[in-house]
């Protein structure tokens, strides 16, 4: 399957897609320029290491502590939460800091130093300059999953880098023992003067609730506030046992007025029965109702014994009921009375609660001053006990970071000669394509077959490839692949234009063929050349005319001479036909040059002369092939393409602009002559040719073509 037939059948629902064919063959064609971006920046990194001044390294490792040893507690004082990764970020800031890198400038004295300053081409300089150097050399960083930091230094020096490495550490801890020293001083002073604030402040609450205590002599109020409570709730307890009683026997003696002359329901309201003659007397009842179950089983109900029981359990019933009847008369003295209690626990309730409230009252002031009293002295304790702390840390060593590595040097860590090689080659390479890509794109002219089908919506007849060995596909270098390598594939190019051409349509209405081009320089002689030698190889007796009368190059390309006469000749009428006509090496092509130059060739073309002259080669030739010129030049071609059969336009690969191109066939369909087809020349050959005519040949047919002549 041809190359555009595959891309065809992968891509057809996505036009606009990427490609990376297009892409691939573009570089190629710039390879050049890949290979001049890679050996330029190759270059210019091998000049770079080769010259760059060897930068050596110091380094110091230091821990940063997760807490430290502490023998009291002192945390709201010094401490530090080192763990965080916000406080170990501003540790590596200080380390970096204009602050303690200026203490390192004076105390190495480098800005006196020539072997720090070497490198500047000087031996002295002020402290500032000496401080962006310095910080320019300075490299701080945090290992990864670790509290350990990196302090690196580099320098052309190792000696010196070292030397500067240890300094720049022991200026940043001697600068945090300050830091936390004065931080140490401060808190004393801040705390003392607290202390005094609050002492002063205690003695003022003080002093303020003994003043309230005798002025309301409330000395003992907290004990008085405690009987009240305890009485108060005896009081209420007893108050509502009262009241309960109250309810009680109020609902016992309406009962009992209700039940009044019915002994028999009056005893078994409660507080009746619960009166102490009539439980008594029922207590006997019972005895005697149980005598009497005993007596019953063993005697008849009219046995003496039995009889006497019985009498006298109904004398006992007449009793109850004259103590039921005087124990209800009884229960509006004890209703009266429980009322009189329950009045006597509400009168002493209501006076607690009087004497309660005052007491309140007094306690509210009482109790703000007492809190008050007792903030302040907590206050002042706290502060104390924090102004000792503070004086026992002072003896403390309250350093978080250690040393781990002291300062050693190491190196050249700098330039990495491979890694800038290989960015310098790898830069090329990406530079190189991307120039290469981005030309491609600025690129308008017609590249592939493909292109030239879907740009100009004409077929491509044949495409020629570009002549091996030097040769440019035109007139002046290009000569007659057709006779020169009859095998070769430029040949087999104008076999398959010959074809191309034969299948328009009927031998008899196609005699006629013009070539012409979009602009110059694009291998129109050429072409129409080697196809008018494929037709006369054919045995078809041809006639090709040079009708460029301005710039002529049919007569140099086969006589190397501007043989006369020729067309301008005879359209001036100055020679005929025949005598004009020039032979060649095949016996079937005859040639008719453009003859003497013209001074007015628009006109000889436009006159009546040029029809009449192609009717009578007719008459002697079975083809008539017509070079002419370009159409965006000048406007012979469209003067003459009304006359032709058959119109080609001749395309040259990667040369041609498609709004060129466009042009040209718009002004021929303008005059209603539409070209036939495309020829595109100067295709590439070789490897990955598939890619610009949509097939490829390759040794296919490398031992003879069927039907061509040597």
């Amino acid at each position: 399957m041809k190359g555009s037939e595959l891309d065809e059948l992968l891509g057809s629902g996505s036009e606009k897609s990427f490609d990376f064919r297009a892409t691939y063959y573009a570089i190629k064609e710039r390879l050049w320029l890949v290979v001049l971006s890679v050996l330029l920046l190759g270059t210019a990194a091998a000049v770079y290491v080769t010259k760059a001044p060897l930068i050596y390294a110091a380094q110091t490792v230091l821990m940063v502590e997760q807490e430290e040893s502490k023998v009291i507690k002192i945390e709201g004082v010094t401490n530090e939460n080192l763990g965080s990764a916000e406080l170990v970020n501003t540790l590596l800031q200080t380390l970096e800091s204009r602050v303690v890198l200026q203490r390192v400038v004076e105390r190495l004295g480098l800005h006196k130093n020539p072997d720090f300053l070497l490198g500047t081409g000087l031996t002295t300089t002020s402290p500032e300059v000496a401080l962006e150097k310095l910080k320019s050399v300075v490299k701080v960083t945090l290992r990864k999953g670790t509290r350990l930091v990196n302090v690196l230094i580099e320098h052309r020096d190792p000696e010196v880098a070292r030397i500067v490495a240890d300094g720049l550490v022991k200026e940043f801890l001697r600068y945090r023992f300050e830091q936390k020293s004065a931080n140490t001083v401060l808190a004393s002073e801040f705390l003392i003067g607290e202390a005094d604030r609050l002492k002063e402040q205690l003695q003022k609450s003080e002093e303020a609730l003994h003043k309230y205590k005798v002025q309301e002599n409330a000395g003992s109020l907290q004990e008085n506030q405690n009987t009240v409570v305890a009485v108060l709730q005896d009081l209420n307890e007893k108050f509502t046992q009262a009241r309960s009683e109250r309810m009680r026997l109020e609902g016992d003696v309406a009962r009992a007025k209700e039940l009044a002359g019915k002994p028999n329901q009056l005893v078994l309201l409660p507080s009746v029965a619960a009166h102490p003659a009539v439980a008594s007397v029922n207590a006997t009842i019972a005895e005697k109702e149980a005598e009497i179950a005993v007596l019953s089983q063993r005697y008849k109900s009219k046995h003496p014994k039995y009889v006497a029981a019985y009498t006298q359990l109904a004398s006992l019933r007449d009793q109850r009921n004259q103590v039921v009847g005087s124990a209800a008369e009884l229960l509006s003295a004890s209703f009266r009375s429980a009322q009189e209690t329950e009045a006597e626990f509400a009168r002493a309730l209501q006076d607690q609660e009087k004497r309660s409230l005052e007491l309140s009252e007094k306690a509210i002031p009482y109790n703000v001053l007492t809190r008050e009293m007792e903030s302040n002295r907590t206050m002042y304790e706290s502060v104390l006990a924090r102004l000792k702390e503070t004086d026992v840390t002072k003896e403390l060593d309250q350093t978080q970071v250690r040393v781990v590595e002291s300062a050693f040097s190491f190196g050249p860590v700098r330039p990495d000669k491979p890694k800038i090689l290989i960015a310098g080659l790898l830069g090329g390479l990406i530079v190189g394509i991307g120039l290469a890509f981005g030309l491609s794109l600025l690129d308008t002219s017609v590249k592939t077959v493909d292109d030239a089908e879907e740009v100009l919506g004409l077929p491509v007849l044949a495409a020629v490839p570009r002549l091996k060995g030097g040769g440019k596909n035109d007139a002046d270098g290009g000569g007659f692949p057709v006779l020169a390598d009859p095998k070769g594939t430029a040949a087999e190019a104008f076999r398959s234009l010959r074809s191309s051409l034969a299948l328009l349509g009927r031998q008899d209405s196609r005699r006629t063929f013009l070539f012409t081009s979009a602009v110059p320089s694009e291998g129109k002689t050429f072409t129409c050349s080697n196809y008018a030698l494929v037709s006369a190889q054919q045995g078809i007796s041809t006639l090709l005319i040079d009708a460029d009368l301005r710039r002529p190059s049919v007569s140099k390309l086969f006589y190397g001479e501007a043989r006369k006469p020729g067309l301008s000749d005879c359209l001036a009428g100055q020679a005929g036909l025949k005598s004009s006509v020039c032979d060649t090496d095949l016996e079937n092509l005859k040639v008719l040059t453009a003859g003497s130059t013209a001074p007015n060739p628009a006109e000889l073309l436009a006159s009546d002369d040029f029809p009449a002259l192609l009717k009578e080669a007719l008459l002697h030739y079975d083809r008539v092939i017509i070079d002419t010129a370009p159409i965006n030049a000048v406007s012979d071609t469209l003067m003459l393409a009304p006359h032709v059969q058959t119109i080609c336009l001749v395309v040259r690969a990667a040369s041609t602009p498609k709004a060129a191109a466009q042009r040209a066939c718009k002004a021929l369909e303008a005059i209603k002559c539409k070209p036939a087809g495309l020829v595109l020349n100067r295709l590439p050959q070789g490897h990955g040719a598939g890619y610009y005519y949509y097939y490829s040949a390759g040794e296919y047919g490398s031992e003879g073509v069927y039907g061509a002549k040597a």
